[in-house]
């Protein structure tokens, strides 16, 4: 299972289906194994929100995976970045200068960190060369109501944990479920699913 820990606290990503040309995602925020969304308010309604395990939030878009094209581009660049599937039941913002958005900012507004090596021309070879498995990186999950009973639509509003882990934590993490992805993709047919749907000149993304 692809669970990227901090501490008690960890959250589990899992593709779960692929129907209709849809990706569906089931994703557990735990403390000490165990989820921390109560379980009886989440949505139940149709056989899509009904599947879902105990306690686990339920996301979906159209086509293939982007979060794995994500993960792989947030850890090669070492640049902050946002992530949300195409229907915006979660969203996922990555801090790799070790502060959420809405910390404060140096009033000179310089995101990298002083230590981190860089150069002031922002050489991409000096800034790998800087990057080190123990650097800390900051994760934001959120969840929108949309996910809970009786909510109709998208608020822009919700739940969410924050994960502090190390370079090393997110690359496993991402390994994981770049492993499980990739037995999912070949049993759920999603390629040639998609090339059936887009035509020959459909191009599986790069992660």
């Amino acid at each position: 299972m692809a669970i990227l820990q901090s501490g008690d606290l960890a959250l589990e990503i899992v593709h779960s289906d692929f129907e209709h040309g849809w990706v569906s995602y089931d994703v557990g925020l735990l403390w000490k194994g165990e989820s921390i969304v109560n379980d009886a308010i989440l949505k139940r309604t149709t056989e899509y929100w009904a599947s879902r395990g105990v306690g686990v939030i339920r996301a979906s878009e159209d086509e293939a995976c982007s979060l794995l094209p994500f993960l792989k581009r947030v850890l090669r660049t070492n640049e902050s970045d946002y992530w949300a599937p195409t229907e915006p039941d979660i969203s996922l913002t990555i801090i790799t200068d070790g502060r959420f958005p809405d910390m404060p900012v140096p009033r000179d507004g310089e995101l990298a960190r002083p230590e981190s090596g860089a150069g002031e021309s922002g050489d991409a070879d000096a800034n790998a060369n800087a990057l080190s498995p123990d650097d800390w990186i900051r994760l934001l999950l959120s969840v929108d109501t949309y996910n809970f009973t009786d909510a109709i639509k998208y608020s822009g509003q919700g739940i969410c944990i924050r994960l502090s882990v190390t370079r090393a934590d997110l690359e496993r993490f991402y390994y994981r479920l770049r492993v499980e992805y990739l037995r999912f993709r070949y049993d759920f047919a999603v390629d040639e699913q998609l090339e059936l749907s887009h035509g020959s000149d459909y191009e599986a993304p790069e992660f």
